[in-house]
This record gives structure tokens, sequence and C-alpha cells, in this order.
């Protein structure tokens, strides 16, 4: 957790329930694809869940340590389990290209916010071609996009996405998981 007010929330979340925390590591640095220092913000303030590398220039900001996807993957014992959670306000787009270190067999599934709307703001015409690109170290996990209702039934939208014969995804949350 990159996000100072967040990461103090988490924190807070796993003192109140000791026999999840022992299970849980928490790393506080954004995840990027070039380690070093790493500038994040938020439209509102720090802990609005809305915090992004895409608004680094906003009213609120901060910098963190980034971790490459290669150097979180190094620090995981060699039976764990991985379930990614990915909810970087648009900043997926840059970022899921770059997580091969950790979609092993080991990764069971990942949640992954697109925030399309936040990502064309950055990105504007070259969104389609970022969603395939993003969509692309995913192929090998099933997807169902997530609603109010829960996970929806498995859908082949990302693939097609992939082969370039959809440009978008019905609905921005997905769970990726392995069949």
């Amino acid at each position: 957790e990159a996000d100072p007010a967040a990461l103090d929330g988490l924190r807070r979340n796993l003192a109140a329930n000791p026999d999840l925390s022992s299970r849980i590591e928490v790393v506080a640095k954004a995840i990027h694809p070039m380690a070093g220092p790493v500038s994040l913000g938020a439209k509102r303030k720090a802990g609005d869940s809305m915090s992004s590398i895409l608004l680094a220039n906003g009213p609120s900001t901060w910098t963190v340590e980034g971790i490459r996807p290669a150097e979180l993957a190094a620090q995981l014992q060699d039976d764990e389990r991985i379930v990614l959670k990915l909810d970087v306000e648009g900043a997926e787009y840059g970022l899921l290209p770059h997580l091969g270190p950790l979609l092993t067999p080991r990764t069971g599934a990942i949640l992954v916010s697109f925030h399309p709307r936040i990502a064309g703001e950055a990105l504007g015409p070259a969104l389609p071609k970022a969603l395939r690109a993003a969509l692309g170290p995913l192929g090998r996990f099933s997807a169902r996009p997530i609603t109010a209702a829960g996970a929806g039934a498995r859908s082949f939208e990302p693939a097609l996405v992939r082969r370039g014969l959809r440009r978008t995804l019905g609905g921005d949350e997905w769970l990726f998981s392995r069949t």
C-alpha cells in the first residue's frame, strides 16, 4: 500500500484482526515497473481511495519508494499462493504488462479495477492499445466481470480485446483466476 492514509487504515484493520494479520505482509511501497521514488497523487487527499501515478500533479501529492514486480516476487516464499488486487486509478494499463514475475502458476487470482475514464484522460486515443497490452499477461486466466451482484459468468471479452476484436471491456472491475 503506497497511500500513507490508506496504509494507516490497513494497519489499524490488521491490528484489530490478529488472526488475519499473521497471514498478511504489508509492503509500504508502490509496485512500479522501475525501482526508486514514485510520485503519487489524489484528486482530494491521501486516503481517498483515488491515489495514482496519473494524479501525481494533482492537489495532494506524495512520494514513496517503488518496488518492481520481480523484487516483490523474490520476497515471497516458494509455497505461498499469490492473490493480487490492482486498483491504482488508471495506472493499471501501464503496470499490468510488467507483472510477469508475479503471474506464476502460484497466482490464483487477480482483481483489477481498470478505471477507463481516468486512464482515458491520460492516454486519450491510445487507450484501446494500452488495454490490449494490459490484458496480454492475463491470457492464461479466466475472466469474470465484477458487478454490485458479485462475480459474473465467465467472459471472453478480455480475449476479444487482446485480439483487437473489441476496443473496451464491458465493466470496470474484473476478476482473473486460474481455471
